[in-house]
């Protein structure tokens, strides 16, 4: 038997394109956030971490707006209810393909952060003569552990 039209399927449709165009825009935020690790500008990476917050935010608003909508209802039960399965199902789809980019893309931002992190770590191991383990080059090329020199503090 063919399901009656339920007076909230537009809406919860058009409250499920609201959550799409709000991953497309977190995901925009998020590459933009990768540019600007990769260029390192202090600038561009302040601007791009408070647009994703920003984008985040929104969305994280739009899904417990949903939630609150349809009784908590899982995002499948939703689309599993609706009069227009085609439809649902297509835009269910898109809804999870966009999630896996978004977490794809922020999980690569996160490694880049951590690389870049522990390259900064290295960079004051040697100014600060911390990292025992390092050779440095002398002037006349030989090479000397880098707790043997001064610190730069010290010269």
């Amino acid at each position: 038997m063919a399901q009656s039209p339920s007076p909230e399927t537009p809406a919860i449709l058009a409250a499920l394109e609201e959550e799409a165009a709000s991953l497309q825009a977190l995901e925009t935020a998020l590459l933009a956030e990768r540019d600007a690790l990769t260029g390192r500008d202090p600038a561009a990476i302040e601007a791009a971490v408070a647009d994703k917050a920003t984008r985040l935010e929104q969305h994280s608003r739009l899904q417990a707006e949903r939630l609150a909508r349809c009784g908590g209802r899982p995002l499948g039960e939703i689309i599993d209810a609706l009069h227009d399965q085609a439809a649902a199902a297509a835009l269910r789809d898109r809804l999870l393909a966009q999630g896996e980019r978004c977490e794809a893309i922020n999980r690569d931002n996160g490694q880049l952060i951590r690389r870049q992190q522990d390259r900064a770590e290295r960079a004051l191991g040697i100014l600060r003569a911390t990292d025992s383990g390092l050779r440095l080059y002398a002037g006349d090329g030989s090479t000397e552990r880098s707790g043997d020199r001064q610190s730069l503090g010290k010269a």
